[in-house]
């Protein structure tokens, strides 16, 4: 698997993460997100086991727009995303 920054359309974004299983790439983009472009992601596990489409948040803070739609398309992306109940 691989998917790069410009795949989930991230502004001038060249980043590429590669792995055997969905994890991998959203461990990696979670730490790059996070280091490189200051965003403040939800940690991987929480992006991975979302049974519904609510709105992710970082504990402690209010739902982010950026964070929900990179959070979104990584979802999707993946294979991830599924429909609600």
């Amino acid at each position: 698997m691989r998917l790069t920054g410009k795949d989930l359309a991230i502004k001038d974004c060249d980043f590429v993460a590669e792995g055997k299983a969905p994890a991998d790439i959203v461990k990696q983009f979670v730490e790059h997100l996070r280091s490189e472009h200051g965003i403040d992601m939800p940690d991987a596990e929480d992006i991975l086991d979302r049974e519904e489409l609510e709105p992710v948040r970082v504990p402690g803070s209010r739902p982010d727009e950026q964070v929900q739609l990179v959070v979104t398309r990584l979802r999707e992306e993946l294979g991830l995303q599924t429909e609600p109940s």
